[in-house]
């Protein structure tokens, strides 16, 4: 399981180093005596609609222009996250929700999709495993919507590396090396009618010679 950057962000996205942990909406010791005193008065209304106009809810505090904590963001185009911030970028754990209905849940970092998590498409498709940087990368499993199921290596969002793809088509199934989504090295093919060919792949196709 990859993990977040050490001193970046933590699980809640509050933690970093010789900084103090922030706690929710609570006042500075400043102005917390002066509202005692009764010579300084909390602007509420004027907080509220500035926190209206962003979207922005829950814990989610300000540390000069940026969101940090946890909270809910809804963009303009519909599309929601709940989660961490961190400096006013999704880091740590969130989930997004997008308008066609897809739907991301797991680590981020640096407002990237980055760590372990599932990405659900509105088709039905599903992707589990590690991402970096936003891509797919490092080991996962994708089910289609068709019935198809890969499970294997991944490097910068493809099929790349060891894997096994098994076809919706009953008995039919690739085990062996994929390079930039297409079966490329050593594989093994099953077919249909229980025919099995075990040897060089090129870009897909069947090959004579070993593939370079």
């Amino acid at each position: 399981m990859l993990r977040l950057a050490a001193g970046r962000c933590g699980a809640r996205g509050l933690r970093v180093p010789g900084r103090r942990r922030t706690r929710g909406h609570r006042l500075p010791p400043f102005r917390a005596r002066r509202l005692r005193r009764g010579g300084f008065r909390w602007p509420l209304a004027a907080a509220r609609r500035q926190r209206s106009r962003r979207r922005v809810v829950h814990r989610t505090v300000e540390r000069g222009s940026l969101r940090h904590g946890h909270g809910r963001l809804v963009g303009e185009d519909g599309s929601v996250f709940e989660g961490s911030f961190f400096d006013g970028e999704f880091c740590g754990e969130g989930v997004f929700r997008s308008p066609p209905g897809h739907r991301y849940e797991g680590q981020w970092l640096h407002g990237k999709r980055h760590g372990q998590g599932v990405y659900r498409h509105a088709s039905g498709a599903r992707f589990e495993g590690s991402w970096r940087g936003g891509l797919k990368e490092g080991p996962g499993a994708e089910h289609y919507a068709d019935g198809s199921v890969y499970s294997g290596e991944y490097a910068q969002g493809l099929k790349h590396g060891r894997g096994r793809y098994e076809y919706a088509s009953q008995g039919v199934s690739y085990s062996g090396q994929f390079v930039a989504d297409a079966l490329h090295g050593e594989g093994t093919y099953t077919f249909s009618d229980g025919r099995v060919y075990a040897g060089q792949w090129r870009d897909g196709h069947i090959s004579a010679a070993p593939a370079g």
